[in-house]
């Protein structure tokens, strides 16, 4: 997909998509998830016919990334969208929703 996009995509272009973390595979609470609940995720989305394979850690997606010609700019969780947009509108996020199951990426094409 991404080498796909790579050769559609001009210099310059914007390329946004998120991935899973390792950390979810390795030890959910570091993402905010409990063990349990990231079975029966990882379970429903396989058997939605879009299975999670994959993991990656945040330097080991942005190499991958670079490899295929596109420069990560920003590479954010849902926590951290939280605390940077959320939190100083003084709007509130239940924890619930504030697990890590994906980062969200912004890259631009070199």
């Amino acid at each position: 997909t991404v080498l796909a996009a790579a050769a559609l995509c001009g210099d310059g272009s914007r390329f946004i998509m998120s991935y899973v973390p390792q950390e979810l595979y390795e030890d959910p609470h570091k993402v905010g998830a409990q063990p349990d609940e990231t079975k029966t995720l990882l379970r429903s989305v396989a058997k939605a016919g879009e299975p999670w394979v994959s993991g990656w850690y945040q330097h080991d997606f942005a190499a991958f990334m670079r490899q295929r010609g596109f420069e990560v700019q920003r590479d954010i969780s849902v926590a951290e969208i939280v605390e940077e947009y959320y939190t100083p509108a003084r709007r509130h996020v239940p924890a619930r929703q504030r697990i890590g199951f994906e980062r969200y990426v912004i890259a631009h094409k070199v």
